[in-house]
């Protein structure tokens, strides 16, 4: 028998809740969601995944002082397997507050989710390109914040800081912190117009397309003029459409779910 204000039985639907949006899992809760506290809870969770979901989180360190020197030090060592703390200690960061540009460098996508190191770090590694390979990198990572200033390299401090907050969520000090990690980063970046020409020529590999990592790194012949006329008239363009949405300050749960209820009708 279970304790009071729970369900024997999963399939009891009053022992779920749902976001207001098609496709999403539904999960139980602790308690009766009819009672007090069980709508007090859903409101709560509701409000939090809708921040989890919808609002990015730039990646930042507590402290950005040894920042610049690992990133200096990945371009003189050898490429690692796996990028773990081990080998940050090995390249002479064993501070624990180290540790988290390992996060940064994932954001940045010289990492993958598995912390093996991708085509983008190793280019950063050649000195001739690191500059450049930084600015395309910190353009990914932080896309909203170029979304609302495009040359968002140039903004002081205290504005990157309230940027941050904008698209975060997150309080004055988090805020600051993810301000201080981007302008470290960003004063290793080449944001001159010659970079931008030099990034733009960078080769744009599919990560999970093999055939074209083995063609970017010469390990195939691309195809010939008339193997390319073929594959032209045969060629189907894909377009795909990402809706970004900004959520409007404070905490009234009804505001979301009115959101997400009218996207739900109008997209299925």
């Amino acid at each position: 028998m279970a304790p009071r204000g729970w369900s024997d039985s999963t399939d009891d639907k009053s022992s779920y809740w749902a976001l207001p949006l098609s496709g999403y899992r539904r999960h139980p809760t602790a308690y009766d969601p009819r009672s007090v506290l069980g709508i007090a809870i859903q409101g709560r969770v509701r409000a939090v995944a809708y921040r989890s979901i919808f609002m990015s989180s730039p990646p930042y360190m507590l402290s950005v002082k040894n920042l610049p020197n690992v990133l200096e030090a990945i371009r003189t060592a050898g490429v690692p397997d796996r990028f773990t703390h081990g080998f940050l200690k090995q390249l002479g960061f064993a501070s624990s507050t180290d540790r988290a540009v390992i996060s940064v460098m994932r954001a940045l996508r010289f990492l993958d989710d598995s912390s093996v190191p991708t085509d983008r770090y190793k280019r950063y590694r050649d000195t001739s390109l690191s500059r450049v390979v930084m600015a395309e990198a910190l353009r990914d990572a932080y896309s909203d914040l170029f979304t609302i200033n495009e040359s968002a390299n140039t903004m002081s401090s205290p504005e990157l800081k309230g940027a941050f907050k904008r698209i975060s969520g997150k309080g004055d000090s988090t805020a600051e912190k993810m301000a201080s990690t981007f302008g470290t980063l960003a004063k290793l970046a080449d944001w001159s117009s010659s970079g931008a020409v030099a990034a733009a020529a960078l080769p744009k590999v599919d990560p999970d397309n093999d055939v074209e990592d083995e063609r970017a790194a010469g390990g195939l012949r691309g195809p010939t003029a008339p193997e390319a006329a073929v594959e032209s008239a045969n060629y189907t363009p894909v377009l795909r459409h990402d809706i970004h949405i900004h959520l409007p300050p404070g905490q009234d749960v009804k505001t979301y779910d009115a959101i997400f209820r009218s996207l739900r009708d109008h997209f299925g």
